[in-house]
């Protein structure tokens, strides 16, 4: 993972970047495949999460994981062997289903649905970020129709959009549609008392916990956050005997004497925000990067982030 400026200029290019990066080859253009789609879109929003200030990382998983769902869906009529997620997410019913008789060019359909879903998941970017939207939505649709039926494309991009605008209805109701004030609440009454959250940040709009309230969005695969508890951390305590107390003081003595390699592994998971796409999705690079390596096909790369929700 690799951090760097958030500064306009480093930003531009970045996402200049991304906006190509499936578009690359040799200088007789050939068609693109599916997963060279997939790919591109991916790495560029990832560059969009880490630069668009809202998507702190609980709002950037959610964004994935709708993007995961379209893409699934997209894809789940073609035979890949995969079966639609309609009744397996709480409340997601079955997306419009591929017309009989129509051959649908795959990279043209699953292109429309990732544009689509994109373009609404990220629509609270910055204007570089919606520039490098709709470039990479033109330059691979224009790829994706060289040579090909309109009529085909046409059935194609129109199965897409009807796809991720399924997708994107359901997501609305979930309660996790609508970040007001970054995810800061604007009213929140703090608990008194040493063993409750306070503040350590002096920015006015880091006063308040960030989404406190995002426990009680709808889930997808379980019936709701208790559904897998955890034991609850050790009390309170500033006795030294406490195991509060040893835990604590564990911490905070490993980062008073970090070793060089210490050092280079928390920097590598540090996902600090503006400067990485975030923790959940620094795990979707990393599949992004295996998918490459060992040229995994396009139902594995579908299954594994669909499942990523």
């Amino acid at each position: 993972m690799t951090h760097g400026s958030s500064h306009g200029v480093t930003r531009r290019a970045l996402l200049g970047v991304a906006a190509s990066a499936c578009l690359a080859g040799p200088a007789r253009a050939e068609p693109l495949s599916v997963e060279a789609v997939h790919d591109g879109w991916y790495r560029l929003i990832l560059e969009l999460v880490r630069h668009t200030p809202i998507y702190s990382p609980p709002v950037a998983s959610r964004a994935f994981a709708y993007l995961g769902i379209v893409a699934f869906e997209a894809m789940a009529g073609r035979n890949l062997g995969l079966r639609s997620l309609a009744g397996q997410l709480p409340e997601f019913t079955a997306p419009p289903p591929r017309a009989s008789g129509i051959v649908y060019d795959e990279a043209a359909l699953l292109h429309e649905a990732l544009a689509t879903a994109a373009q609404d998941l990220f629509a609270n970017t910055g204007p570089t970020g919606q520039r490098a939207m709709a470039a990479m939505t033109e330059k691979i649709r224009a790829r994706i129709a060289e040579g090909k039926s309109e009529d085909r494309l046409l059935a194609s991009r129109d199965l897409g959009v009807a796809i991720a605008a399924h997708v994107l209805a359901w997501s609305k109701s979930d309660g996790g549609a609508i970040i007001d004030n970054l995810g800061f609440p604007m009213v929140y009454e703090l608990k008194e008392g040493p063993g409750h959250w306070r503040p350590t940040s002096t920015i006015a709009l880091q006063q308040k916990p960030l989404l406190p309230a995002w426990g009680g969005n709808r889930t997808f695969a379980i019936a709701d956050g208790g559904a897998c508890p955890l034991p609850p951390p050790p009390a309170y305590s500033e006795d030294e005997a406490s195991d509060f107390y040893r835990e604590a003081r564990e911490v905070y003595d490993t980062t008073r004497a970090l070793s060089d390699e210490q050092r280079q592994i928390a920097r590598f998971w540090s996902d600090d925000p503006m400067l990485s796409p975030t923790p959940p999705d620094h795990w979707i690079s990393i599949a992004l990067g295996i998918f490459g390596d060992k040229g995994s096909p396009m139902a594995d790369r579908l299954d594994v982030l669909a499942r990523q929700v």
